[in-house]
């Protein structure tokens, strides 16, 4: 009876292939394909079921037109198990692309994880260098402030000895013209008074009395002890004179001598100067 029923349904309904192959139940996920396909091998058993059972139930049924029927739907249920195939096939190839993709974004990832772990450590080491460098820079920008420091000591102290130098100089003139001036009146001091013996011996050696000449050779002769007295003493300072004209030349030849020292550690100052400068540009 109940075989009877279902074969009037399937004969009077011109859509009653829908129930067991309804065109919509195909998903886009190869899951729900899957299970597509197992619901029309369930419709085929079904079919098969029906196509050996009812005409031996009911054998009124057995017509060429109902085989035509289930024929018709045998090919229906093939097309649509076909189309249903396909789509898997399909869908499964998109999946194969699908995780060939996400294995290479995955890939990828791992390359721009690696590459960011590289470039922060880069970025540390170079935090590092320039920490560095700009402690190496502060310690220049020390030294050539204390070696600005000297030079400008040393500037002071140049001049300082220049205008002493320059002081030196004018003293030392000035007593060299006042001792020329002091040996050129005691020369000519010493051959007025050589003149004047000379003379007066001429003249007292020409007198006829002894004693007068006696007296006036006694006269000379105290004359001369005083002169030599005269001569000894300016010989004396002209000796001091010399001797501290001397000493003053010495010290002038020292003074020079310390300030070519002097210029000499402004030169190498301002060489070490400069050669920081160029380390410093190069930074």
């Amino acid at each position: 009876m109940y075989l009877a029923s279902m074969h009037q349904y399937l004969t009077t309904e011109p859509n009653s292939s829908s129930l067991f192959f309804p065109p919509n139940s195909v998903s886009l996920s190869l899951t729900q394909t899957q299970a597509s396909l197992a619901e029309l091998q369930n419709s085929f058993f079904v079919l098969s079921l029906i196509r050996f059972i009812i005409p031996r139930v009911h054998p009124s049924l057995s017509g060429i037109e109902k085989m035509e029927d289930y024929l018709q739907y045998m090919r229906t249920l093939r097309t649509q198990m076909t189309e249903v195939e396909d789509q898997a096939t399909k869908l499964s190839a998109q999946q194969q692309i699908h995780l060939t993709t996400i294995r290479n974004v995955e890939r990828d990832l791992d390359f721009v994880k690696n590459e960011t772990k590289r470039v922060i450590e880069e970025k540390d080491r170079i935090m590092k260098e320039k920490g560095l460098i700009c402690s190496q820079i502060l310690e220049k920008q020390r030294k050539i402030t204390s070696l600005e420091l000297d030079s400008s000591t040393l500037n002071q102290t140049l001049d300082l000895m220049q205008h002493e130098r320059v002081t030196q100089s004018t003293k030392l003139l000035e007593k060299s013209s006042y001792y020329t001036k002091v040996a050129g009146d005691i020369i000519t001091e010493l051959k007025d008074q050589q003149g004047w013996i000379i003379a007066n011996e001429c003249s007292f050696l020409d007198t006829e009395n002894g004693l007068v000449g006696n007296n006036i050779t006694r006269e000379i002769c105290e004359t001369e002890e005083s002169q030599g007295n005269i001569m000894k003493s300016l010989l004396m300072k002209f000796d001091a004179a010399k001797a501290e004209l001397d000493q003053v030349v010495q010290m002038k030849y020292n003074l020079v001598l310390e300030n070519s020292k002097i210029k000499h550690a402004m030169e190498l100052v301002k060489g070490k100067l400069n050669e920081y400068k160029v380390s410093m540009v190069d930074v």
